[in-house]
């Protein structure tokens, strides 16, 4: 970074410099060019990540004229070329987190705010209308410090009332002690302080986490397992698959689907499309969450029309422990909200759900384009009660 803050380097370094390793609090800074004015970029979606230590990025850039119409994630950056905002947007309107799967893990919300004072930064949540938002059950934000160096060492989960939550990541609290620059221990806390397990794909009480030079996670070595999780990357930051290794470097099984690996493909606009469980062997299996993986079906606007399960031999199929073969999606015209989400059966013909009491969600939205009721159909498109 130079003194003037002209951008010098591609985004995804400066995104880096905002995550755990280069964090531009303490006394190296040389210039407070946090309000300064910066630039803003759009991107078809997040970089996907395990920690909140990873970086925090786009990819996929596109141009803003090509922004116009499709669904995109808008980043403003500061004159320090970290990030103050993220929004999701269709076009030049605010769009939902919806159905679309485009956010990484840590950012379920159409926006999100980033405040910054020296070492700390606050990441606060909210709708696509503005208002603030919760997430993981009850979090409205997190409050991460760094250390002198520029390294993430906590990350606090907060309430409305800016109070340490226990929510849907299994933790309230999280502490990295770093070793290098390259390799932390990252160990989670429930809000009385208590050593807990987190959920998520890969769940730990506490693991070595290893960095590649672009700061995203290559290793997870979670403390009390017998294996260690490998990560590997494709040259555009996307996850092309992932990969239980034992400690005598055989494939193992594990992670929360309970596999030895998971492969991914995606489309030309970065939309992952396919994901393929497999076994110690490279066969296909089923997960634990009761099937072999999906498909997925976009649009060129970004919205997510489909997704289906895939037996052994890539075709659709129902898994028993689903009882469905997937689901299908409509949009409003304008692409913006989702209007309606129906069961399928293998021929994509609409069904009853087995256990809920009803094939399609219909969802009304207010003129804010915030949702204000569900109402559940049945296969004739009859109203029904909804059973779960």
């Amino acid at each position: 970074m130079t003194q003037s803050g002209k951008l010098k380097a591609p985004l995804w370094v400066c995104a880096v410099i905002w995550g755990a390793h280069m964090f531009s609090g303490g006394g190296a800074q040389a210039k407070d060019c946090t309000n300064d004015a910066g630039g803003v970029k759009h991107y078809r979606r997040l970089a996907e990540i395990s920690s909140i230590a990873e970086p925090i990025i786009g990819v996929f850039e596109v141009a803003p004229k090509k922004a116009k119409a499709i669904a995109h994630f808008r980043i403003l950056y500061d004159g320090c070329e970290q990030i103050k905002e993220i929004q999701y947007y269709h076009g030049g309107t605010p769009k939902p987190i919806d159905e679309n799967f485009a956010s990484n893990r840590f950012l379920p919300a159409s926006k999100v705010i980033f405040d910054r004072d020296g070492g700390r930064a606050r990441i606060r949540y909210y709708d696509n209308a503005g208002n603030p938002k919760s997430v993981f059950e009850n979090v409205r934000s997190v409050m991460l410090v760094h250390d002198e160096a520029g390294k993430l060492s906590s990350a606090e989960f907060l309430d409305e009332n800016d109070e340490l939550v226990f929510g849907g990541l299994g933790y309230a609290r999280a502490e990295w002690i770093w070793r290098d620059n390259g390799s932390a221990i990252e160990t989670h806390y429930d809000a009385a302080g208590n050593i807990v397990e987190s959920s998520g794909e890969f769940p730990f009480r506490e693991a070595q986490l290893d960095f590649g030079p672009d700061g995203f996670v290559k290793t997870i070595n979670p403390e009390g397992l017998s294996y260690h999780i490998e990560i590997a990357r494709n040259e555009d930051r996307t996850r092309r698959f992932w990969r239980i290794v034992n400690a005598d470097h055989s494939p193992g099984r594990g992670g929360a689907a309970g596999v030895s690996r998971i492969d991914y493909s995606y489309d030309e606009n970065g939309y992952l499309i396919r994901a393929k469980y497999l076994d110690e062997n490279g066969e296909p299996l089923v997960a634990l969450s009761g099937h072999m993986g999906f498909r997925r079906v976009y649009n060129e606007a970004g919205n997510r029309l489909a997704y289906h399960f895939l037996n052994e031999n890539d075709e659709v199929w129902i898994p028993p422990d689903r009882g469905y073969a997937g689901q299908i999606f409509r949009w409003r015209q304008d692409g913006v909200v989702r209007m309606s989400t129906s069961y399928v059966n293998a021929s994509e013909q609409v069904m009853a759900h087995p256990g809920r009491g009803y094939a399609t969600i219909v969802y009304d939205f207010d003129e804010y384009d915030l949702e204000i009721r569900r109402r559940f159909l049945d296969v004739a498109g009859d109203p029904v009660e909804a059973t779960q």
